[in-house]
């Protein structure tokens, strides 16, 4: 996940992205502060996420992520950041 959890000093412009490192990806939400989901979208292979809009200045959000394997093992991963406060 990029970024990583509790990162700072995250930019509103760069996406945000969610890669499986085996399997393939089967849900993946980013919520800011409001509950507001994130546009993203997920590879022909199903094995990353992107995000499709700007994140927003001042705002907390919460990523979450889970992928299954070949062997139908599943696994989630979450991470929660606040973007850039600021211009620049």
């Amino acid at each position: 996940m990029t970024p990583a959890d509790a990162a700072t000093g995250v930019s509103v412009l760069q996406p945000v992205t969610v890669t499986a490192q085996a399997g393939e990806l089967t849900q993946v939400s980013l919520t800011n502060t409001e509950g507001k989901l994130v546009a993203g979208a997920l590879s022909p292979d199903q094995r990353t996420w992107i995000s499709s809009e700007p994140l927003g200045y001042a705002r907390s959000y919460q990523l979450a992520a889970t992928a299954v394997d070949a062997a139908g093992l599943s696994t989630t991963s979450s991470s929660s950041f606040p973007p850039c406060s600021r211009r620049g």
